[in-house]
């Protein structure tokens, strides 16, 4: 069982004392470099639909990014709700252990990492209509690999990421693999809703979750009860857990 997240726009520095890993799609990287370094920072500003200050930002991390350098462990290197919930500060040496078998990350730029995969500081959303060479587009660019890569460690994957960066794999699905939705929804005014920020903290806790029982089985995963969440098995399928807070 492998969990899959999605990455955080938000990057930090940080020093790393320890080893990073070599990503496993870095040459499919450096093609994407290649790509980005053509492109004027008012392109970047356009295409990734962002201020001209981080159009900057990005045109200069690629202009001086450095894909041999080894960089930071992915998993402390973003910095986003699901990562500050995860908490990979705090984890043991154990705890990297069973994070390097059983999480992912899936990135528009380098694919999927690794927890201790050394990844530099870059934008680069999935959902980015970038061109590259015969491809029109990021999910264009990684096709099916993405999925490939996934399903050869594993026969069943737990979906912790947004739709943006989970269709890459959903899309390629055989009736065998299975891929579980994990859900999380605020009762709020009478309705079941879906609340971007209380949805990201609680896919970082159950990553955390996940890594704190070596070995646990997807149906074991209906005890979590973090953030006051509850697995809900009326609103479950097969394919779906759904847990309600409220």
């Amino acid at each position: 069982m492998i969990a899959i997240l999605s990455p955080a726009k938000n990057m930090r520095e940080i020093d790393w004392p320890g080893k990073t890993r070599r990503p496993t799609f870095a040459r499919e990287s450096a093609v994407l470099l290649e790509a980005l370094r053509q492109l004027m920072p008012w392109e970047l500003e356009k295409l990734m639909k962002v201020s001209s200050s981080l159009g900057e930002k990005a045109h200069y991390a690629f202009a001086h990014m450095d894909l041999s350098e080894p960089g930071t462990p992915a998993i402390t290197t973003y910095d986003g709700l699901v990562f500050k919930h995860f908490d990979a500060d705090s984890l043991t040496p154990k705890g990297w252990e069973v994070a390097e078998a059983s999480l992912r990350i899936l990135s528009g730029f380098y694919g999927v990492l690794r927890p201790q995969d050394g990844i530099m500081p870059y934008r680069l959303e999935m959902g980015t209509k970038l061109s590259v060479g015969e491809h029109q587009d990021l999910y264009a660019f990684w096709g099916q690999s993405l999925h490939d890569a996934l399903y050869a460690q594993t026969d069943t994957i737990i979906n912790l990421a947004s739709e943006e960066y989970a269709k890459t794999i959903r899309r390629y699905l055989v009736p065998e693999e299975h891929f579980i939705d994990i859900e999380f929804k605020i009762i709020k005014a009478g309705k079941m809703q879906t609340i971007t920020t209380y949805a990201k903290m609680a896919r970082g806790r159950m990553a955390r979750f996940i890594v704190e029982n070596p070995g646990i089985e997807p149906e074991n995963l209906k005890v979590f009860d973090a953030l006051g969440f509850r697995y809900d098995a009326s609103h479950s399928t097969n394919q779906k857990m759904v847990f309600i807070q409220g």
